[in-house]
């Protein structure tokens, strides 16, 4: 039950909802919009990233993805945070806990999967891939 609560909150701070206010007319869609406009252009980067002509304009590209999702991920942390603080205090620790561990997990996934790319020049660049990939699943999530 907590889980699918917890789902329904991340879902309604995604989406712009205020999780403390269901019922208010007017939602803050800030968010949600600027995800959108992300999601968009993560899609012309990954394209434009693999048009990259040279190794140093992947790595270029690739860290400019990674930074933005980044930058999207801990905006969507600190809207969640605000919810929790104020509409579900209980949850709060349980929800910083469960991204502690979404962290070490995507860590742990990044490493396996750029695992024979260790020590190659395009080691860099698949790396970021893989982490800009995981911060859009968990923005999806």
């Amino acid at each position: 039950m907590i889980r699918f609560f917890l789902r329904a909150l991340v879902l309604l701070a995604l989406t712009g909802l205020n999780a403390c206010a269901l019922a208010s007319p007017e939602p803050d869609d800030g968010l949600a919009s600027a995800l959108e406009g992300f999601h968009e252009s993560i899609e012309d980067r990954l394209t434009n990233c693999f048009d990259a002509q040279t190794l140093p304009d992947m790595n270029q590209c690739r860290n400019e993805g990674e930074r933005r999702a980044e930058t999207y991920m801990r905006e969507a942390e600190a809207s969640l945070k605000t919810n929790f603080k104020v509409g579900e205090p209980k949850l709060l620790p349980l929800f910083e806990r469960a991204q502690r561990a979404w962290l070490e997990q995507a860590k742990a996934e990044c490493e396996y999967e750029t695992y024979y790319s260790l020590g190659t020049e395009a080691y860099d660049a698949e790396m970021s891939l893989c982490r800009e990939r995981q911060y859009l699943s968990r923005l999806a999530y």
